[in-house]
């Protein structure tokens, strides 16, 4: 169920900076030696689909390790991603917003913010992310 007052669940009209945790992303939160702020665990390659912010699906990915604040992501193709994006993992049937922290070549890292289920998405959103035809451009 969705909290009614919370307004910014993943809305590519209202995601902002401080709805992906990036205010959470301090220099201090990281482990000497390591880039991550929190632990790691390897993931069964979820399959996952990556779209911009205004809803354009950008290229298909596998997560690889998870934390509780990021993602590690491997690319099925060459795809250069903007600053902010919207991971939607097909295992789990979630999305979350993301905020590129690192990329070479088809391997990349992402902070991520909460984890949405589709029922906590809006009607346009839920059908372009988990949509059979979630490639094709809109219109």
């Amino acid at each position: 169920m969705t909290d009614p007052d919370r307004t910014d669940s993943l809305r590519t009209d209202s995601l902002r900076a401080d709805s992906l945790g990036a205010d959470s992303l301090g220099a201090d939160s990281f482990r000497a030696g390591e880039r991550r702020g929190a632990g790691r665990r390897r993931i069964r390659l979820h399959a996952a689909r990556l779209f911009d912010l205004n809803g354009r699906f950008l290229c298909e990915a596998r997560l690889g390790d998870r934390s509780d604040r990021g993602v590690g992501l491997r690319l099925a193709r060459d795809c250069a991603l903007p600053a902010a994006f919207l991971v939607f993992d097909e295992a789990s049937r979630c999305a979350a917003a993301a905020q590129l922290i690192w990329a070479q070549g088809r391997e990349a890292g992402a902070a991520l913010g909460v984890w949405r289920g589709l029922d906590e998405l809006d009607a346009p959103l839920r059908l372009r992310l988990a949509g059979d035809y979630y490639a094709r451009e809109p219109g």
